[in-house]
């Protein structure tokens, strides 16, 4: 069992993107959103598209981390930086 974050982990920690917001600006539900992060579903290059809009992760860039096997990581690792701009743009910590 995961020990709750404490003030110091959690200002270190990158914030999570939820399922829903990543569907509502990718234009999924949230069940294929879990299904794309869980490796249940295959990105397609539709997909990829939009989040080469939303997020500004080239095609190129996705689909060789797609054939190596690095998708899933650097999609969180992009999608907790987009995230940190949007709170840092609103405001909100």
């Amino acid at each position: 069992m995961t020990a709750p974050p404490t003030p110091e982990t959690a200002a270190s920690s990158p914030p999570r993107v939820t399922n829903q917001e990543l569907g509502e600006a990718i234009g999924l539900s949230h069940s294929s959103v879990s299904r794309l992060r869980s490796g249940e579903r295959g990105t397609s290059t539709t997909v990829m598209l939009r989040i080469e809009a939303e997020f500004g992760w080239n095609l190129h860039d996705q689909l060789k981390r797609r054939d190596d096997g690095s998708y899933a990581a650097e999609l969180e690792r992009r999608l907790a930086d987009w995230k940190t701009r949007r709170l840092a743009g609103s405001g909100r910590k």
